[in-house]
């Protein structure tokens, strides 16, 4: 499971803002106490077991002032001015709302309104995702095959099949 960020919509195209939203946030908490489901949190995008995943790999750790400073860098001190967020999902199930109801705790407390809205249909979701309506999605990936461009190549290449985030970079292409 993954938060995805729209980077062709402000406030996302700013990295700054990104990084703060990861630091804003505990997601070791989230999924000890919220998920359950026995996961770990994300250290990147290749998953343990994952031929080229690296255990050792730079996370990004709860810390809120961090996150605050990182906001006020990016032209938001304390959020003032930062737009509501609209947080989509298409699952209904308590612990995703529980979780999402997490992600609006954690962000209000570096000044960040988010509001969370759920699409019924998963192909309304889907083709939302592709035109690139969604600033902010809840999503889920896992690999068809063990192999780590099945998560690198679909999702952060520039013509990505499902970069819904629409993350570009030259280096990571090539």
């Amino acid at each position: 499971l993954y938060i995805g960020f729209n980077t062709r919509l402000k406030p996302f195209d700013d990295v700054r803002v990104r990084r703060a939203f990861k630091y804003a946030v505990n997601k070791e908490k989230i999924v000890r106490e919220i998920t359950k489901m026995g996961s770990i949190p994300a250290n990147g995008v290749l998953p343990p077991g994952m031929p080229g995943h690296d255990p050792d790999l730079k996370r990004y750790y709860y810390d809120p002032d961090k996150a605050k400073q990182l906001l006020a860098q990016a032209g938001y001190p304390n959020g003032a001015g930062f737009p509501v967020v609209r947080l989509w999902t298409v699952s209904k199930a308590a612990s995703t709302k529980a979780e999402l109801a997490a992600y609006q705790e954690y962000l209000a407390k570096i000044g960040v309104k988010v509001e969370v809205h759920f699409e019924e249909d998963w192909p309304t979701y889907v083709s939302m995702l592709e035109q690139g309506k969604l600033p902010m999605f809840r999503f889920s990936w896992s690999a068809t095959i063990p192999d780590p461009d099945d998560f690198l190549s679909r999702q952060l290449h520039s013509g990505g099949t499902s970069n819904w985030s629409f993350y570009r970079n030259p280096q990571v292409d090539q």
